[in-house]
């Protein structure tokens, strides 16, 4: 999912549990391990290894092993928010049919250097839509999050957990510090954030000359805006239905087995 939809369902894991910890670092924690798009540090590992992290912060640096919480309630191992999302009979397998559909109406070609298939495209425009449907209290605390802990401390452990560079990662975090994430509540604004992403991307990675042209090409091009902003109204019909039903379905599903690993950040 997206950062608004994890920010909100971290938050909300807290208040289910009961528990008193930073809550902006639980929130941060819950993002950080799609910074891994931008090639700042594995994906798979970032999304496989919360529980270890955790460890990791509550070992070398105990006041930020709420940080680590969060990372854990992302990902897809133990089975937390990604888990539900991704998995095979998961939340985006359930609305892909009908998101395919829109999508193919709309005749839009692959960027591929962003969505390397049309499965990808279809995955990032029902994630997208997630978030138009959280609350907007969540921009404020998402952030806040970024603005009141301390990014260079946060990049270091990170990074040296992960064995990756950390300034890539510092220089990203900044980024979205400075980061409007009211625009990820409009459709308008979503597609001028997939358009960005989509440059970042493709300059943070090994791209050759041509797709980094295409993609700066393409944030320009105002007729496949128009038809993104028309594709993510659609598909956030169909998203709506039961969106907040299944975060919360999600939570209660994982309160039990996540909340036995949070006991020595609470010790």
């Amino acid at each position: 999912m997206n950062p608004l939809t994890h920010g909100k369902f971290s938050f909300e894991w807290l208040g289910q549990n009961g528990f008193k910890l930073n809550e902006p670092l639980v929130i941060l924690g819950s993002v950080l391990p799609d910074f891994s798009l931008v090639g700042v540090f594995p994906e798979r590992q970032a999304h496989t290894n919360g529980i270890a992290f955790l460890n990791y912060l509550q070992e070398k640096e105990p006041l930020l092993a709420p940080l680590g919480v969060g990372f854990m309630l992302h990902g897809e191992k133990p089975n937390c928010l990604d888990y539900f999302t991704h998995k095979r009979k998961g939340y985006i397998a359930g609305k892909s049919e009908a998101v395919s559909e829109i999508v193919e109406r709309a005749k839009l070609k692959l960027d591929s250097w962003y969505h390397k298939t049309s499965d990808d495209f279809v995955h990032s425009v029902i994630e997208f839509s997630g978030d138009t449907l959280i609350e907007p209290e969540f921009v404020k605390k998402l952030h806040n999050a970024f603005t009141s802990v301390d990014l260079q401390k946060v990049s270091f452990h990170v990074s040296n957990f992960f064995k990756s560079d950390q300034k890539s990662l510092l220089r990203a975090l900044r980024y979205f510090k400075m980061f409007d994430f009211g625009k990820l509540q409009t459709t308008k604004g979503i597609v001028h954030s997939i358009q960005d992403f989509a440059v970042i991307r493709a300059f943070s990675q090994k791209n050759n000359t041509f797709e980094r042209y295409a993609a700066l090409v393409n944030r320009l091009n105002f007729w496949r805006a128009h038809k993104l902003v028309e594709v993510i109204n659609k598909a956030r019909e169909v998203v709506a239905e039961d969106y907040h039903e299944f975060l919360a379905k999600t939570n209660e599903k994982i309160k039990r087995h996540t909340a036995r690993h949070v006991a020595g950040v609470l010790a």
